[in-house]
């Protein structure tokens, strides 16, 4: 009815037409619009039969029947006979009887089951009433709906139910489920109004989870059932058994979910739970299953130190629960030097701590990054991080401002100083002069094409050099004409900004020129296969980058190995293969040659064979090499074989050998032991009184000579040395002094002995008379000779006791320096005692044994005897003799003569 067209809306039929005569059966009871012709009583929307919402909203719970009134307006009783209520739930068309109250101002609706199956909190159900067969509908210019809502998935916790709205009637269950009263079917239901405290209160997760001693670290408590009102919870928060303020916080909370309150300050480290007692009840408490700790944040480190007074340096600092706290701000405080006025007399005024703040972008317990700000000077400053209201100084590492780089030139080479330039493959090497340079952490270049800028990374090589690899460009944007393109470019060096557009601020720089990627021609022979034989491969190209001359930036890979560039000429690359043909890459027969530009183009521009058919020998010459190669390994393992076959017969022969002379050693010992046996011990000394005229003995210094040198007359060590040159004698003199001297060190006389003995032209005479002098030398400090010699004898054992040394014979032999030495040094020990205790014992036992040695025969020409005590003097096989005894008129002599088969025995 709200329109310009005339048009009436036909009551009985349900129908909107400009024709009512035609298509209306009831005139009367049309409807027309304002601007139509037609006459009736009825004109305009108002006039329509309509219903009318009586409440703001209809509500209902899932699962639920209810009973809807709604208000009507313009019915026609006479027409409209009776009605019917449709709901659209979900899809599901559901209609119940209607009536027309008395008043006729309102319909009331038979009760209906709402209901639907999706998990959704809320469905909007359409809602109509029709009457007649028909089941025309009523007008509703302000469309009905019936909201139809579950409790259980508007809420899954306890207090989060409660803090449904009222009008809602929601509930907590006993069955753990949040539900109207109806439909809570098991157990107490309770809602917000009775006040009910929802039982299991629990923390989820809180954050951050360690405050400094200082405390006043914000925490943000999560969890479900944490109180309904902020007044449950307020002053029942603990963190690590210290009360939390939560009362700064009071806008923050959420009931029953989120809670927000300040740590307190504490005295010492420590850790425990956080702990919400809901209303100060013990039957409600809700305990962290994470520990909170009281820290104490220490500072360890800073990398870089240095910086550019622009800032935007990304300063990482190390140390040690740097996490702690809520706010962490990171402060680069620099003490100005202290300033004074022109009159010497004034008073210096100490200038006020410039504080530079360090924006913190990355935060862990060991590391702590930030970007400085932009410094009113250069020099020291301290590293100043505050967690919430704990002040950490980090001292005796500070952090320098440093002026900010400058640079005053730019070059595709050091050595010839061109222009800079690149490709649009990337990967030329700009070098960049200039002074500060190194205290940039991340340099990087940028060049300016069209639009967009395209950078590429930078390392310091000093703080006046720096190399860049040039960017690279997309083919799309990098279009060249005939000229190369002049680009403008510049520096990233953090907060640097005078040398982000160098190029046009400092005109000596010059500008980067973009030249076209080189292009790498692939090789004309059939099937792209190159014949190497000169000591160079030439490979063509069309190279129009004046600078791109470098070798470095061609890469010539053959298979699997490079190719060495020697030269790079517009049109030429000179590189020399290695010796040996390459593996392959590929299937192919040969290995490709593979030409890398910039590091990142690569170009496959054939193969490479290595011309070897000059080298190859006719069949006959490698059969012949072939038979003599195997005739000489056949020749070589017979040579083994018979060597190791001799070696295996000589040990066997020596083991032999061995074990004879150890049968030998043991026949002698035998014979020794029954000749010794035989003897008789019955010795009758002559009458005379030997203590009465004495035993001759030597002197010490005749006995010790001819116990070292037993065949010398004449001892070279007692006279003078002689000197051709008298002049010289004094220097001798002193050369021997300062041997002496390095003979009391004992780690030089070690070496000095066994160096000696190693050599293999060091005879056993040599080594008797070295050790003979060698005590001479020693004999005037005998504990420092007992020392060495007892370190000689402990290396001569141990030798013995390795390899093929024979144990058996260790000090039998006089074959080392030791053994030459200790009887030396038995003989300058035992020599008092001789004298003075057992010379005359031992002078008895002699006589005694050449008397019994006398007993026997005695070969009168060789000295052997029957019983003599020499194993080499000793005459094994038995004879018969018998003693002759004469009488020598001349001396008054008792010669006895024995007669052995032609031998004769004197005794005299």
């Amino acid at each position: 009815m709200e329109n310009n067209f005339g048009c009436t809306w036909c009551t009985s039929t349900g129908r909107c037409t400009h024709n009512p005569d035609q298509y209306c059966e009831d005139r009367a009871d049309n409807v027309h619009s304002a601007s139509s012709v037609s006459v009736g009583q009825h004109r305009g929307s108002l006039d329509c039969p309509m219903i009318i919402q009586t409440s703001a909203e209809i509500l209902v719970a899932s699962g639920e029947y209810m009973q809807l009134l709604v208000g009507v307006r313009n019915l026609l009783p006479a027409l409209m006979t009776s009605y019917d209520c449709q709901f659209n739930i979900d899809g599901i068309i559901t209609e119940t009887d209607a009536y027309l109250n008395e008043s006729a101002e309102t319909i009331s609706c038979e009760s209906a089951l709402f209901q639907y199956s999706r998990k959704v909190d809320i469905v909007k159900a359409p809602f109509a009433v029709v009457w007649g067969i028909k089941k025309l509908p009523l007008d509703d210019k302000n469309p009905v709906d019936v909201t139809v809502y579950k409790c259980s998935e508007m809420a899954a916790l306890c207090g989060g139910c409660l803090l449904l709205d009222p009008k809602y009637h929601c509930g907590w269950c006993d069955d753990g489920t949040c539900n109207t009263q109806k439909q809570c079917l098991s157990g107490p239901w309770f809602d917000s109004i009775n006040g009910t405290i929802c039982a299991n209160p629990v923390i989820t997760n809180f954050s951050p989870t360690s405050s400094p001693l200082e405390g006043e670290t914000v925490i943000t408590i999560e969890g479900s059932n944490l109180g309904i009102s902020f007044d449950d919870i307020s002053p029942y928060v603990t963190v690590a058994e210290q009360p939390c303020n939560c009362s700064a916080y009071r806008d923050l909370y959420v009931p029953a979910s989120r809670i927000v309150c300040s740590t307190s300050r504490v005295r010492s480290i420590t850790s425990g739970d956080i702990v919400v007692l809901v209303r100060g009840d013990s039957r409600y408490v809700a305990t962290s299953t994470e520990i909170f700790s009281y820290v104490d944040p220490q500072l360890e480190g800073i990398y870089p130190t240095v910086g550019p007074q622009s800032g935007g340096t990304k300063l990482t600092i190390a140390g040690q629960y740097l996490d702690a706290g809520s706010s962490v701000k990171v402060f680069i405080i620099s003490q100005p030097k202290d300033t004074a006025g022109s009159d010497s007399r004034v008073e210096k005024r100490q200038a006020t701590a410039v504080e530079q703040s360090c924006s913190v972008v990355y935060q862990n317990s060991s590391h702590l990054i930030c970007l400085t700000s932009e410094a009113k000077g250069t020099g020291s400053a301290i590293v100043q991080v505050k967690f919430d209201k704990a002040v950490k100084n980090l001292l005796g590492i500070p952090f320098e401002y440093k002026q900010d780089p400058y640079i005053n030139s730019t070059a595709s080479s050091l050595e010839n100083g061109k222009g800079i330039g690149g490709i649009p493959s990337g990967g030329l090497k700009v070098y960049v002069q200039g002074y500060n340079l190194d205290i940039i952490l991340s340099p990087k270049l940028r060049v300016i094409l069209g639009n967009r800028d395209y950078k590429s990374d930078c390392v310091c090589l000093n703080s006046t050099l720096m190399v860049c690899d040039s960017p690279q460009f997309p083919a799309a944007a990098a279009v060249l004409g005939e000229r190369p393109q002049a680009l403008e470019y510049g520096f990233i060096m953090d907060n640097v900004f005078s040398l982000l557009n160098a190029s046009s601020q400092q005109e000596a720089l010059g500008k980067f020129t973009l030249y076209p990627d080189p292009v790498v021609h692939s090789f004309s022979e059939v099937g792209q296969i190159k014949k190497y034989k000169t000591d160079y491969l030439a490979i063509s190209i069309d190279n129009q980058c004046e600078v791109c001359n470098q070798e470095d930036f061609f890469k010539v890979w053959i298979g699997q190995e490079p190719c060495n560039v020697s030269s790079v000429a517009a049109t030429l690359i000179n590189c020399i293969p290695p010796a040996v043909q390459p593996g392959r890459d590929t299937k192919e027969q040969y290995p490709d040659v593979t030409v890398v530009v910039g590091g990142v183009r690569k170009y496959v521009i054939g193969y490479l064979q290595y011309d070897t058919e000059d080298l190859l020998l006719p069949i006959w010459a490698i059969i012949l090499i072939v038979t003599v190669g195997v005739l000489l390994i056949l020749v070589i393992i017979i040579v083994v074989v018979k060597y190791c076959m001799n070696m295996s017969e000589s040990e066997k022969e020596a083991k032999t050998m061995r074990q004879r002379f150890d049968w030998i050693e043991m026949q002698v010992a035998a014979e020794c032991k029954d000749a010794f046996a035989e003897l008789q011990t019955d010795v009758t000394f002559p009458s005379e009184d030997v203590s009465g005229f004495g035993i001759l003995f030597h002197d010490y210094k005749n006995y010790a000579l001819k116990v070292l040198f037993p065949n010398e007359l004449n001892y070279a060590v007692l006279g003078d040395i002689e000197v051709e040159d008298e002049t010289r004698r004094p220097v001798i003199n002193k050369a021997l002094s300062q041997f002496s001297q390095l003979i009391d060190n004992k780690t030089f006389l070690l070496l000095f002995v066994r160096t000696l003995e190693s050599d293999k032209y060091f005879t056993m005479k040599d080594r008797n008379v070295f050790a003979s002098y060698l005590m001479v030398a020693l004999q005037g400090n005998m504990e420092y000779c007992t020392d060495i010699l007892k370190t000689l004898l402990a290396d001569l054992i141990e030798k013995s006791m390795q390899g093929n040394g024979n144990p058996k014979v260790l000090l039998r032999r006089t074959e080392s320096v030791a053994e030459k030495m200790l009887p030396a040094w038995f003989t300058f020990l035992l020599y008092p005692l001789l004298k003075d205790h057992v010379g005359q014992p031992l002078y008895k036992l002699c006589v005694a044994i050449q008397q019994v040695i006398d007993l026997g025969p005695m070969d009168a020409i060789t000295g052997e005897a029957k019983y003599s005590l020499s194993e080499e003097k000793l005459i094994r096989v038995q004879i018969d003799y018998k003693s002759i005894v004469s009488t020598n008129c001349r001396q008054s002599e008792i010669i006895t003569l024995c007669v052995i088969s032609g031998l004769f025995k004197t005794s005299m």
